[in-house]
């Protein structure tokens, strides 16, 4: 079967579809309007073809159907269209339900494969974070008629969408591969799902394989309360008085929902550790963190956590059978800890968002999963079994880097390294939990969710990949592309980043560097505001530089009820980007002192003595 990407572009006299081939590039395009009528040939070509669309299963397809079903005037068209785009938050409604499932093609949405409903993004700003040529909105008002030499302008902005639909699917292939293993072996529909989802909907296959209870996805184990001292661990003790104390007061604690119940710090030997329903994690302070000549930086992290301590604790949903549930659960677990090891990347990210998935569906009252108190037996318990590490490593005299989440970073002398390793072994087998090690050169870190790490190997020596430096990097760090993270000047954290490694002057750096894209910034805003540049509105997402040029414009938000304005990037010109046009790099006039300065604010925060010597 044939996959064509496509699109659509409707308006009150005319309607068209613009289709790309996923391989030959080929493009086929229909027309319904008042000068032409192409159903006919429409319908005969998405006969027994597999459409790939972004945000197609809720309109393009529905449109497409419509169509094909109905032999509907422009009018009734650009009306059915309009009713799609003012629901478009809500659910479908049963006057439109019919044309949601083709029977006369199949189709792929990558707006789903990729995002959860809560996570879902535009095209638009996809576009941006893809660094695509083009990011400009029609400029035509969708919703007025249009003249015959509008079309060419039209068909050249539908184009552009397909053509940077098709370049998303290309960067999706591995997710698509894996769904179409998943569907052969599992018959599970999955193209047009995301990770979670899919990976709970392959759990409730495993699951129901083996059941007898063929009702079990309308059951729900709902709770009025928890008793915290019934859910925590025998497994669970301390040493010192200070986790002694915070014990016994959480087993005297109840309960009642899940959002913002289980909210502590405590202070143990000069580390803040923050409890959370979420997870652990200490209060880190910025700086840049390395490991003298006699020592090395390990951080252990637990192998899948939380999905090791629900089977490890049993923590399964009240009304699900735990002799079915908990040994499929397991499966999954084993395999992604297979595939990690095997370095099958794709694979085992996709099963740890599999893991996470199904044990965070367990506070989801709309899930087959939903049992709070079984979500708060496997956080608490977790948080408290990795806490008692701690405590075994700090008390042994060890200088505790940082803690989040699932692992502990720790200074290491090189003569106690088998100390530390019993301290970890003792646990791993009193627990019952697995650890795996790394090892860090340097850490720079802003906080604790924002930092690059250099990966170092078992002696302490700097780690490369493809003779450049092994990174990790987390948070505003990132400088590879993250599709639904938005977009913010990657040249910051690149300059940051050379400056850490290897000394090269921020300045310098950021002068000499030769890709445009790198010193961009996305802005969208809500459908409340508009956007203004310049004293003109544009469109609302829009990719911009910051300008050196004296006559640019600067960037406003402005609310539609009240005409308020509010600055986007205060006191700083910018030219907007919405269409790339090459230039020699001192021709784009950057304004380079606003990009040195950003980077310098957080490279200030991470080595205040830096500040100290310029001052």
């Amino acid at each position: 079967m044939e996959n064509w990407i496509y699109d659509t572009e409707v308006f009150p006299n005319f309607t068209c579809f613009c289709f790309v081939n996923y391989k030959t590039e080929e493009r086929k395009y229909f027309e319904v309007s008042t000068w032409k009528n192409d159903r006919n040939l429409l319908i005969k070509f998405v006969d027994n073809i597999c459409l790939i669309g972004y945000n197609n299963m809720m309109y393009d397809n529905l449109l497409l159907n419509y169509i094909m079903l109905n032999n509907p005037s422009t009018t009734e068209i650009y009306n059915f269209s309009k009713y799609i785009i003012e629901n478009e938050n809500g659910e479908i409604y049963e006057s439109i339900k019919k044309y949601k499932y083709s029977k006369k093609f199949e189709s792929v949405d990558i707006m789903r494969t990729l995002f959860s409903k809560m996570q879902r993004v535009s095209l638009k700003e996809l576009q941006v974070t893809l660094n695509w040529h083009n990011v400009l909105e029609c400029e035509l008002d969708f919703n007025k008629e249009i003249r015959k030499d509008d079309i060419e302008s039209i068909v050249f902005y539908c184009y552009n969408d397909c053509e940077s639909t098709k370049y998303l699917t290309i960067k999706s292939k591995d997710k698509l591969n894996l769904r179409t293993i998943i569907e052969k072996n599992f018959g599970i529909k999955c193209m047009s799902k995301d990770d979670v989802r899919t990976g709970v909907d392959l759990f409730a296959k495993l699951y129901e394989n083996d059941s007898k209870d063929k009702e079990f996805k309308d059951k729900r184990t709902r709770r009025s309360s928890i008793n915290l001292n019934e859910i925590i661990s025998d497994k669970v003790h301390f040493q010192s008085e200070t986790f002694k104390d915070f014990l016994n007061l959480l087993k005297t604690k109840t309960i009642y929902g899940t959002k913002g119940v289980f909210d502590y710090e405590i202070v143990y030997k000069g580390v803040k550790y923050v409890y959370g329903t979420g997870g652990i994690h200490s209060k880190d302070n910025p700086g840049h963190y390395s490991p003298k000549t006699n020592e090395l930086l390990i951080d252990a992290d637990v192998s899948s956590l939380y999905p090791s301590v629900l089977i490890l604790l049993n923590a399964c949903p009240k009304h699900l059978n735990s002799e079915l549930f908990i040994p499929r659960y397991k499966w999954l677990r084993d395999t992604r800890v297979k595939a990690k090891h095997e370095k099958n990347t794709l694979l085992a990210d996709t099963f740890k968002l599999s893991l996470n998935g199904t044990y965070g569906n367990l506070i989801n009252e709309h899930s087959w999963l939903y049992d709070p108190q079984a979500a708060m037996t496997v956080t608490i318990n977790g948080q408290l079994f990795l806490t008692m590490l701690a405590e075994r490593i700090a008390d042994a005299g060890f200088q505790i880097e940082s803690v989040n989440t699932d692992g502990i970073t720790t200074f290491v002398n090189k003569n106690r390294i088998e100390e530390y390793q019993n301290i970890c072994k003792n646990w791993e087998s009193e627990i019952g939990l697995e650890l795996e090690f790394a090892y860090y050169y340097k850490i720079f870190r802003r906080n604790v969710n924002n930092y690059f790490a250099w990966y170092a190997d078992k002696n302490g020596e700097a780690l490369y990949k493809n003779d450049k430096p092994y990174i990790k990097e987390k948070g505003e760090f990132l400088t590879s592309i993250v599709l639904g993270k938005g977009y913010d000047m990657p040249i910051v954290s690149k300059a940051l980043k050379q400056y850490f490694i290897d000394g090269t002057d921020i300045e310098t750096f950021i002068k000499s560097h030769n890709n445009i894209y790198d010193f961009c910034k996305m802005q969208k805003v809500d459908r409340k505001f508009k956007t203004v540049w310049g004293g003109v509105e544009q469109q609302r997402t829009n990719r911009f530089f910051v300008s050196a040029n004296p006559n640019c414009g600067y960037l406003y938000k402005v609310d539609k009820n009240n005409n308020k304005p509010a600055s986007i990037l205060k006191g700083f010109g910018v030219e907007i980007f919405n269409k790339f046009e090459e230039r020699e790099m001192k021709d784009y006039r950057i304004n380079y002192g606003y990009y040195c300065s950003e980077a310098r604010k957080i490279l200030y925060e991470i080595d205040p003595k830096i500040y100290n010597l310029f001052e």
